[in-house]
């Protein structure tokens, strides 16, 4: 047979004994294998089906989109500001609750003379008796300008209605407390402007008479003035914003208030603190071009 495999029995007989063995155990092979392969089909087509047909064959992936160019934000709404805008300036004022601004001017001018007057009392105190007196205030000083502001408040704002049974407007506790953090500040930029004065000056006016009080208000006041203008306008700047820490007593100032706008609305916090922002910066940027203002020569 052309192309095939064959046997020729009577050829594999009459041949070599070793001839018919090979022959045997080639034809014993092929069957193995042509038996093996038939099984293997007909259980592959009992498998097939028993499973019965296949899943269907998933439509082709479409390509995502490409993305859309973002649309240009609009620009932020500062209606909020607009509408609240009397909240912000002066809060209840006409109902006799001042608020906001007013309230914030309000307590830095009053704390800021309390902080002034008592800062140069203690200066000239410690520069006119010296010794263990200049020490305690020294020592006051460092230790109320050593503890947070906040704690200051909550202090006074708790131990004065417990030591003398009496309560103070949550506006005058704050005020108080922002008098007495302040004034260690001013302290000690009035003592320093003081002794950087050269000391010959201190004698002249001894010898001429005049005692160490006089000196002090005829000589070296007038001078140290001027000197130390820029040391305490950073003082009250920093007063200015301190003043926002009242919020935690609740006093309506423009930090509180700006709170309970942002509270009420949920939707501006960027807008309405921006604006608070804003006119603190106003404010501070007010009083230190009124320093530099003044500290010009004058023709």
């Amino acid at each position: 047979m052309t192309g095939g495999i064959t046997f020729n029995f009577a050829d594999v007989l009459a041949g070599h004994p070793g001839q018919w063995l090979l022959s045997g155990l080639l034809m014993t092979l092929y069957v193995s294998i042509a038996g093996s392969w038939a099984r293997r089909s007909a259980r592959s087509v009992r498998i097939r089906r028993a499973a019965g047909p296949g899943p269907p064959t998933p439509p082709p992936r479409k390509r995502p989109a490409p993305p859309k160019s973002p649309k240009p934000q609009a620009m932020p709404d500062f209606s909020v500001i607009w509408e609240n805008l009397p909240y912000f300036l002066w809060g209840r004022a006409f109902e006799g609750q001042p608020g906001g601004l007013l309230l914030t001017i309000i307590m830095a001018l009053e704390a800021g003379v309390l902080a002034l007057a008592a800062g140069v009392l203690l200066a000239l105190a410690a520069w006119l008796f010296g010794g263990w007196t200049r020490r305690v205030l020294f020592a006051g000083a460092d230790f109320i300008r050593g503890i947070p502001l906040i704690f200051v408040i909550f202090w006074l704002y708790f131990l004065i209605p417990a030591l003398f049974q009496a309560n103070l407007p949550d506006t005058l506790t704050v005020v108080l407390a922002l008098a007495w953090f302040t004034s260690a500040a001013v302290m000690y930029s009035t003592l320093a402007g003081i002794e950087a004065l050269a000391l010959g000056q201190t004698e002249a006016g001894l010898s001429s008479g005049l005692s160490r009080l006089g000196v002090l208000a005829y000589i070296l006041l007038p001078q140290a003035v001027p000197n130390i203008l820029p040391s305490l306008a950073g003082v009250f700047i920093s007063l200015i914003k301190d003043t926002s820490l009242a919020f935690i007593v609740n006093v309506q100032e423009l930090s509180t208030v700006a709170g309970q706008v942002n509270n009420r609305t949920q939707i501006y916090p960027t807008q309405i603190f921006l604006f608070t922002g804003a006119v603190y910066f106003v404010l501070c940027g007010t009083l230190s071009l009124a320093v530099h203002v003044a500290q010009r020569p004058r023709a």
